[in-house]
């Protein structure tokens, strides 16, 4: 990846961190993580992954947060000193299931080779 892309993410990530945790509230029952960015190597649009705590509300969040995404990237054109900023979605992360799933497959081997 190039690094002015692995910047962008970076920075990306963190401004809208913060303007999540400023701006946005579904309840206070849930925990919102921003996992990862992946921008476009053109910087025509930035995907940002989401996480929450509890899971079930992670499709509900990312809907949310998609209805407000032009309000976010007006933030975020405020925040960032460069032109153009990438168009922003909001997308639900689902590494932590999976890592889960192989966590358990791994977990079920170890204890049938212990058996065995």
């Amino acid at each position: 990846m190039d690094r002015r892309v692995e910047k962008l993410n970076n920075l990306i990530q963190k401004v809208m961190a913060e303007l999540i945790l400023k701006e946005f509230c579904v309840t206070r029952d849930v925990i919102i993580s921003l996992t990862y960015v992946e921008t476009s190597e053109d910087f025509a649009e930035s995907k940002i992954f989401i996480s929450t705590i509890p899971n079930d509300s992670r499709e509900k969040v990312v809907n949310a947060l998609n209805k407000e995404a032009y309000l976010f990237q007006k933030m975020l054109n405020k925040k960032l000193k460069m032109r153009p900023v990438p168009r922003i979605k909001f997308f639900e992360d689902e590494k932590p299931e999976q890592a889960e799933a192989v966590e358990k497959i791994l977990s079920k081997i170890g204890k049938e080779q212990q058996e065995g």
